[in-house]
């Protein structure tokens, strides 16, 4: 059976890919890894076809996935699918494109308090996302109005996560779609283990072991968020190609360590923006047995 890990960006996707989906010796994994570490994969040269093509390059017919290889659950993974700042903008497109590409997949959807998702995804690229690749540096409320103001792939609504499952249920199949939000990992980590486990035919009690020797994730750190900032201005990321990679990880952990990054006034940006997720998440709560107000999610 062939499944597909959609997302969402900054929702345990590292700690997925890493530690889980490469490792679990029951899972014939094809999908990417973080940090560019994906060149020879299946799903790197998927990726650029299926959610980078605009429409009139796109050619569906191109797409070939490799055959069984003997293990029941082949498992392909790329959280850029559900986002509209990498990649196509277009979620939906991808969605479909993927329902294409496979007869027969089932769905991993992994979602996040959408306070906690933006101010991750804010603090690792605080850019003008309009035009991201200039590292244009702009303020977190400035973030908010200029995605917010979009008229087109708007990220707002790429975090709507009750559209967006409504939509996958429409192509796939409820029967076909998991969702599990990123909290109960720290939370109930059993549980979780169990509901994937029994979703994609594996091993609970790897699936545990495998993902309870998994550092947890403390959030973005406030060195990290300056650090993300200035490389732009100060070209840190050219002279970091050239340095060791030992040198570079012992930095990164030295950045990741500390103060947690909270942006002045965050609450009262953010609230304002989070009211139009309350009746959604209500409904998701209902019909996929998620306690999401236990982690303080819009309801």
């Amino acid at each position: 059976m062939y499944f597909f890990h959609v997302g969402y960006p900054k929702a345990g996707s590292t700690t997925l890919q890493l530690n889980l989906f490469s490792k679990h010796p029951e899972i014939d994994y094809r999908g990417i890894f973080p940090n560019g570490r994906d060149d020879n994969s299946e799903m790197a040269r998927l990726s650029s076809a299926l959610f980078k093509s605009d429409g009139i390059n796109y050619k569906a017919s191109s797409l070939k996935i490799s055959p069984y290889t003997g293990k029941q659950t082949v498992l392909y993974s790329h959280e850029s699918v559900t986002s509209s700042l990498h990649l196509h903008p277009d979620i939906i497109v991808k969605a479909q494109r993927i329902s294409e590409l496979f007869s027969d997949v089932k769905i991993i959807l992994i979602i996040r308090n959408q306070a906690d998702l933006t101010l991750s995804h804010y603090s690792m690229n605080p850019y003008d996302p309009r035009l991201i690749r200039a590292r244009s540096y702009v303020s977190l409320k400035e973030w908010l109005q200029i995605e917010n103001n979009k008229k087109y792939f708007c990220y707002f609504d790429t975090i709507d996560f009750h559209r967006v499952i409504d939509y996958y249920t429409k192509i796939f199949g409820m029967e076909n779609i998991l969702v599990l939000p990123l909290e109960m990992i720290a939370d109930n980590l059993e549980e979780f283990s169990n509901r994937l486990s029994t979703f994609c035919s594996i091993d609970k009690d790897l699936t545990f072991s495998l993902l309870s020797s998994t550092p947890k994730n403390q959030g973005s750190s406030k060195k990290r968020f300056l650090y993300n900032k200035y490389s732009r201005i100060f070209k840190i990321h050219y002279i970091s190609k050239y340095l060791p990679d030992y040198f570079k990880q012992k930095v990164s952990q030295l950045i990741d360590r500390g103060e947690k990054f909270t942006p002045k006034d965050y609450d009262k940006l953010i609230n304002k923006y989070l009211a139009r997720y309350r009746s959604g998440n209500n409904t998701i709560s209902k019909d996929w047995n998620l306690n999401l107000n236990k982690y303080n999610y819009p309801l």
